[in-house]
Parts: C-alpha cells; structure tokens; sequence
C-alpha cells in the first residue's frame, strides 16, 4: 500500500521491472533514515543532568578538550551510585545557579561554596570539600593579606565566594580596587602583565597556578568556614539521595581518593 501511495502511476502500466527496483531502494532508504532520526532524537531515561563552569582547575577545566577534574570525577561517581546515565553541561559560572533554579539542570557541581543568601534560592547538600581561600601575587612584589592591598588592584570571580569574601573583608574605601571577571585564567594573565597586583581563589587553585608559573606565588587567607557542596532546586528529591551516595563516598574513601588525585596543595603553608 505504501508503494502504491508513493508511486501511484508505476504498478501496472508496463514499468520495467528496474524502476520496480528503484522505487523499492527509496522507500527503504526513507524508511531508515525515519528509524534512524527516532533513535537520534530518543534520550537516555532517567537522564542527570549536572552543570559546571569548566574553568576552575584542578575542580573542573579542560584537557585536551574533555572535560577533567575534581568535579567532574565527582559527578560520575554520583551518577554511578544513583544508577542514572549522566549528561554534564558546561557553562559559565555566573550562569550556574539560575541554571538550578529554573530546572534546566539537576544539579550543579562546580566548586560552589554553601554560603547562606545562595541557600535562599537553592537546596544543599552535605559538604564535599572543606575550601580556603589564598591570594595569588608576583614574586616581584608579593601580597600576603588583604591589608596590603592600598593602592593595589586585586582580581576576584565573579559571583564567587571568593569576591563576597574580599569586599566583605576590605576596608570599604577599598573596594573599588575590586575587579571581577567571569573566571580567573584571565585575571591570572592580567596579574602576569601588572594589570592586577593579586588574585583571590581557592587554595588548590593557588597551588596549580603557582605550580604552572615560577613567577607567581600565593599566600594562604585566614579559613572561611565555608565547605563546597552540590546544588540543587529547592525542595528537590535528589538532595537526599545525593547526601546518603555522598555519605557512601566517603566511607569507601572516593572522596579522600579524588583529593590525593586531583587537590595539591603546598603543606608548608597549612
């Protein structure tokens, strides 16, 4: 019937058999392709959608194009023990939270501080990783405390932690010297180049920088009290499940495991 409908005017007014042939190779190619755009567009159930802003090394960045790091060994391990397939999007991290909020994401893992007005509009998990802050400057003229910084132009994340942090604790005259960009790989290149006198970031994150640049050194902040952990929608009912495989992490030594793979830091200055 279908080849009828396709070809009305063919079967039976004399057509050689090869145009028979033809027309049977075409409805079976169609047929294919409408099989194989289905499969295409057909998506993993129980899917876990996680979000990240891949330029935060050693927590989340790119190696050789793919997507390494702290959180993102962290995300397949709890998709792995939820029993769920597992999508990451990369994005940035301003964009991160209203990502949650608004459901485009199951969660976020991206090295996000639990801090108190984020907790207004998303729900928590148990901390992952106990953070602390230090400030990248140049060997040429190091900077070992935010008092230091008259003067001085200090470089800070956007959104981050890590900008609350210096605007809470500069002397308000100061805060003007505060300047925010969307990462910190370029503010790191502007405190290279003397456009920046420090840089304020997580203490592995210090550590790595220095590491890949004899020039630069860091010193340590005092301790925020304030732990990284997994965002979710308010109310969602993956917060549970994500504490008890967390808890599970823990027990099994994953997490210690993903520290000693991923987390350098200087033991000196502890």
């Amino acid at each position: 019937m279908l080849f009828w409908l396709v070809f009305p005017h063919t079967v039976g007014f004399g057509v050689g058999m090869h145009k028979i042939k033809t027309a049977l190779v075409v409805l079976i190619t169609l047929a294919c392709g409408l099989m194989l755009t289905a499969c295409g567009e057909k998506k993993p159930e129980n899917l876990l959608t996680v979000a990240l802003s891949a330029e935060y090394p050693p927590f989340e960045f790119k190696q050789n194009n793919e997507l390494v790091g702290y959180d993102v060994d962290l995300a397949k391990l709890l998709a792995e023990q939820l029993q769920r397939p597992l999508e990451i999007k990369n994005i940035e991290f301003s964009a991160i939270i209203p990502a949650v909020t608004s459901g485009r994401v199951d969660m976020a893992i991206s090295g996000i501080s639990a801090t108190l007005q984020r907790a207004e509009v998303v729900d928590f998990s148990n901390t992952y990783y106990e953070s602390r802050f230090a400030i990248v400057s140049t060997k040429e003229k190091p900077i070992h405390r935010l008092t230091e910084l008259v003067g001085a132009k200090i470089g800070a994340q956007l959104g981050s932690t890590m900008e609350h942090y210096v605007k809470t604790h500069l002397d308000p005259a100061l805060k003007n010297q505060v300047v925010t960009m969307g990462n910190n790989l370029p503010m790191i290149e502007e405190l290279k180049v003397g456009r920046l006198n420090g840089v304020v970031v997580e203490d592995a994150q210090a550590y790595q920088f220095v590491k890949n640049n004899p020039e630069l050194t860091y010193a340590l902040l005092d301790p925020t009290g304030v732990g990284y952990a997994i965002a979710l929608p308010k109310n969602s009912p993956l917060t549970a499940e994500v504490n008890t495989a967390l808890k599970k992490l823990k027990m099994n030594r994953d997490l210690k495991a993903l520290d000693n793979k991923w987390l350098e830091t200087d033991k000196s200055k502890k």
